[in-house]
């Protein structure tokens, strides 16, 4: 990897920025780690705002609805109102529209915010394990609660089931949390139960709609253009995308056909440079915002 470094991503911006329709800003790693201010984070989004930039903000957080992060970020002086926020979350909505499953009842895994990501897009949701037979898929939120007992009834069910869906907002197997504690997600329970499943004889495969996935790259593209105007149109390859994941951000950004821009504040530190795939790497490396 021979790519520079560039040392501000700020100060770059201010120079580059008409090469750009849009930013799609990373929020965790980026903006925030661990649930603590990133320096310059805050500065960024009041430039951006003030200059009238097009940008949204997306987060593989499936936890906290729109109105509940945004209040979260303003916590930190971050001034993101609700209708800035992409979630992992709002890809259950076109899944249900493209499905035509408004109406369908879905069991509950974890947990989708306050309100519910499932019950917005049109989904009857049940929690308890007793009605799972009522239902005709499986939804996974995140994970914070014990989930063994709720774990073992999906199992069994899908093991009966096995044409139902299983939709996962968040496919990450783990994330930063407070004190720098490594949370499990739902990509890693839901990976344990295709293994489960696989040893059983059946085949799980699972429908993922966050980050790097397209779902939640094209409800953002979607939402950019019913947001802003853009004469002649919104050219994705002109929207930026600024995260700290090489993974979830650059490989996803890349698939989606976006500009990609990788931020050395989160997961990702130089030694990670040397050997990128081609789907990993970068148009723009930066040191800091």
């Amino acid at each position: 990897m021979n790519k520079t470094i560039i040392p501000s991503f700020r100060t770059w911006w201010e120079e580059e920025n008409d090469l750009f329709q849009a930013v799609l800003l990373d929020l965790d790693g980026t903006l925030t780690s661990g649930g603590d201010l990133l320096p310059g984070a805050d500065q960024l989004v009041h430039s951006f705002i003030e200059n009238e930039v097009p940008f949204l903000a997306l987060t593989n957080d499936c936890g906290n609805s729109h109105e509940e992060k945004s209040q979260l970020l303003k916590s930190h002086q971050i001034p993101l109102n609700a209708d800035r926020i992409v979630s992992c979350g709002d890809g259950i909505r076109n899944y249900v529209r493209n499905r035509d499953l408004e109406g369908s009842t879905f069991f509950l895994l974890g947990h989708l915010g306050t309100p519910c990501y499932g019950e917005a897009a049109g989904l009857r949701i049940l929690r308890d394990p007793n009605q799972i037979s009522e239902c005709t898929g499986i939804l996974m939120g995140d994970i914070l609660d014990p989930f063994k007992p709720d774990l073992e009834v999906i199992f069994n069910y899908l093991i009966d089931h096995p044409d139902y869906p299983v939709v996962v907002a968040n496919p990450d197997p783990y994330a930063p949390y407070e004190g720098g504690y490594l949370r499990i997600e739902s990509g890693a329970v839901v990976r344990f139960l295709a293994w489960l499943l696989k040893q059983h004889g059946n085949h799980l495969d699972p429908v993922f709609l966050g980050k790097p996935h397209r779902a939640i790259f094209q409800f953002a593209l979607e939402s950019l253009e019913n947001q802003f105007l853009f004469a002649g149109g919104l050219n994705p390859s002109r929207v930026l995308m600024l995260g700290d994941s090489l993974q979830s951000d650059i490989r996803g950004a890349n698939g989606a056909g976006l500009s990609s821009a990788l931020i050395l504040t989160g997961i990702t530190r130089e030694v990670h440079l040397k050997s990128l795939s081609p789907e990993e790497m970068p148009s723009y490396i930066f040191r800091n915002m």
